[in-house]
């Protein structure tokens, strides 16, 4: 999966390489159910980018084993649940592993695999989405270096862009990975890219296929992949803008595993993380994942308890005291969705 968007208390996956929307209905019940949807949909791809903006969303890029990299721009209209094709101006040529924000009435397209040309770029795009425009941006100040499945976030105004794979000999991929560690950012009303100089000695190393994503001021970022290494990541830091110092995060409760390529959202004061990828334990391979975890930046009281009740192993001496609406929780929060024969999404809590 590349991307996990939020809609009026609701949670859209399109998941790579199957192409299916899956979503919980009732975000309180922590439930995961697979829509029934059009058959005009995109095919199957990965690399892909989707982001929201006025009630729809957009699926561009990505790429199919079978048909290549893609340049049509892909909505989706959830209270429908149609598909359709935009007719758009301009061009911004076909790629992976890109990223895309959206500040104001644009969408930004920043890096990824160019298809065509068989190189990595470190151009920046813009879409209207009023005039269905695409643009080439002219940018002032050093980009960052040639690179794909790198992440970006806005934040006041900012596009912030960190990780990433790099090749030594820039924008050709020749296997010899190089991963930047820097934190970059886009001033999107000046179009001057900075290098945010850490205040402190503590920061996360060079990765891809992390997530990244903003809470009340802070930029977040989780997991990921070092091919250099060959380590995958479960870690968690948080970049305050304030300071330019990032710091590793310690949160309560049993974490998601080490992983790339999962995908996340923040409704309200939780993050939901859901799937990836990880080192198989048996097998010399990826496994994939289809596991959702919650982490709450704000928990009340009585989720605090449930989860030791939970802890504890004391839910079925729990279910005979508690009320009605406690014990349906501690179901949700102890019981496994089951999407499919395919995917199956099991739920557990963080606290942070």
């Amino acid at each position: 999966m590349d991307l996990i968007e939020e809609e009026e208390e609701r949670i859209f996956v399109h998941i790579d390489g199957i192409g299916d929307l899956d979503l919980p209905n009732n975000v309180d019940r922590d439930r995961l159910e697979k829509l029934k949807q059009h058959p005009e949909i995109p095919f199957k791809l990965y690399g892909h980018t989707v982001v929201s903006y006025k009630g729809f969303f957009y699926l561009w890029g990505g790429r199919s084993d079978a048909y290549g990299c893609r340049q049509t721009l892909h909505r989706y209209n959830p209270a429908t649940n149609l598909w359709s094709i935009v007719t758009t101006f301009g061009q911004c040529p076909a790629r992976d592993g890109h990223t895309a924000i959206v500040w104001d009435d644009y969408m930004f397209i920043f890096g990824g695999y160019e298809e065509r040309e068989q190189r990595f770029s470190q151009e920046t795009y813009s879409f209207h989405f009023p005039t269905n425009t695409w643009s080439k941006l002219k940018t002032f100040g050093k980009p960052p270096q040639y690179r794909d499945f790198h992440t970006a976030c806005v934040l006041d105004g900012r596009m912030y862009v960190f990780g990433g794979r790099s090749d030594e000999s820039g924008q050709t991929h020749t296997n010899h990975d190089l991963y930047d560690d820097k934190l970059h950012f886009l001033d999107l009303k000046s179009m001057e890219w900075n290098v945010v100089k850490p205040s402190n000695n503590d920061q996360p190393c060079g990765r891809r296929s992390h997530t990244m994503w903003t809470f009340k001021g802070f930029v977040y970022l989780f997991g990921g992949y070092n091919s250099i290494s060959n380590v995958h990541f479960n870690d968690l830091w948080r970049f305050d803008p304030t300071t330019n110092s990032w710091i590793e995060q310690k949160v309560l409760g049993k974490g998601p595993s080490p992983r790339r390529r999962q995908c996340n959202v923040m409704i309200g004061n939780r993050l939901f993380l859901f799937g990836g990828t990880t080192p198989h334990p048996r097998r010399s391979a990826l496994e994939d994942l289809g596991d959702l975890y919650v982490l709450d930046f704000s928990p009340t009281l009585s989720s605090l308890c449930l989860e030791a009740v939970l802890k504890l192993g004391l839910k079925q001496q729990a279910k005979n005291v508690l009320p009605e609406i406690l014990n349906r929780e501690l179901h949700y929060m102890s019981t496994p969705n089951q999407l499919s024969r395919a995917s199956f999404l099991s739920l557990m809590y963080m606290r942070g």
